[in-house]
């Protein structure tokens, strides 16, 4: 591979020789802890990566960041490293990553460690999950990422994010530019949204429409991205201007980006773990397959343990478990029930009927009358 080399190396007419296409493939790098699930038929068409590497050197405080790319452009985007700017801190700080902060703090660098407990790619629907010490008073901080292809170059990607610990959980993400519109309808009404602030400014708390929030970035010619998740009681919305400079020559110096912040305060009173879900699609301009997404009731005694959602898209319905612990669990369905004995399931459904389905770290997976 070096020019200067090369051409005393190579046998002559190698540039002649027919080379398959590169090929990337799905892959978890075993000491850095960091997962990479793709898409397309050599892998080159998205690329979704989670990261639960342990910090040091030129590493951010970025625990559990969540970065995804598709069709030529950021989806779920990082702001990357400013080298030696006398502000680099406002990139590589929690609050610029597409993670979970605590009580409004950085996340710690020294002993954060970090590791994956599940990894699991298939061709049409795919798995990982990775958990990390990023924050000493929390006892849990997991976050499971999953991949699933509706048709031939169609995914969205399907995020559940565990925290324990702490006061103030706030989900924090931001999209690729500021080309935001959204069927949200938005109000500035700084004054209620409690909790400590954050260094955003320009804040509007995010009103639901049908009891979910969608959000959409124009990406691109004919491309968008879409941020959809259902709202909950003891969850705030809003969206502030943060931080959104990538060039360390300041050629872009003052730029912004709209920051989305999920907001949860209190301790739950059985102490179960605050939980994120949503749903992240890369789509053409004229609208992204999934329609809603829902979370389904589970047993009292598995509140804890277990999130049953539903995924409504424009091919069907897709039903998705994930459990900390592989107990049996049975969550009732608008088409029959749905028992799980496992860490995390997927039923993918077209009218009524399965038409995939993905099993991981469990025994058994059961939907009318089928079983796997």
């Amino acid at each position: 591979g070096d020019p200067a080399t090369a051409i005393y190396q190579r046998d002559p007419g190698v540039e002649k020789k027919p080379v398959p296409a590169l090929s990337l493939s799905d892959y978890l790098f075993p000491a850095l802890q960091i997962g990479y699930l793709r898409g397309g038929a050599e892998g080159r068409n998205s690329a979704l990566m989670l990261s639960a590497s342990d910090w040091g050197g030129h590493h951010h405080v970025d625990s559990l960041n969540l970065v995804w790319w598709q069709n030529g452009t950021e989806q779920l985007s990082d702001l990357g490293y400013l080298w030696d700017h006398p502000l680099k801190t406002m990139t590589t700080r929690t609050l610029a990553h597409n993670t979970v902060m605590i009580d409004g703090e950085d996340q710690q660098t020294t002993g954060r460690g970090g590791k994956f407990l599940l990894f699991e790619s298939s061709r049409g629907i795919k798995v990982m999950e990775a958990e990390s010490r990023a924050y000493p008073k929390a006892d849990m901080y997991r976050r499971t990422v999953t991949q699933i292809e509706t048709a031939p170059g169609q995914r969205y990607v399907m995020d559940i994010f565990r925290v324990r610990g702490g006061t103030q959980h706030d989900y924090v993400f931001h999209g690729p530019n500021n080309a935001l519109t959204s069927a949200a309808s938005i109000a500035q009404e700084t004054q209620s949204i409690p909790g400590k602030p954050l260094d955003l400014v320009n804040l509007s708390r995010l009103t639901p429409i049908s009891g979910q929030i969608s959000l959409t970035w124009k990406t691109g010619e004919n491309k968008a991205f879409t941020a959809l998740w259902p709202t909950e009681p003891e969850e705030v919305a809003f969206r502030g201007d943060g931080w959104g400079q990538l060039d360390y020559k300041n050629s872009d110096a003052g730029a912004t980006l709209p920051y989305i912040v999920r907001r949860r305060t209190g301790i739950p009173g059985d102490h179960s773990p605050a939980v994120f879900a949503g749903v992240f699609e890369g789509h053409e301009a004229a609208g992204g397959s999934v329609r809603t997404l829902t979370r389904l009731p589970v047993p009292a005694a598995e509140a804890a343990n277990t999130v049953a959602l539903r995924v409504e898209t424009g091919f069907g319905v897709d039903y998705v478990v994930s459990c900390v612990e592989p107990r049996p669990v049975t969550i009732a369905t608008d088409a029959g029930p749905l028992t799980v004995s496992g860490r995390f399931a997927v039923v993918r459904t077209v009218k009524g009927s399965a038409v995939g389905s993905l099993l991981v770290g469990g025994k058994q997976l059961q939907w009318r009358g089928k079983r796997l």
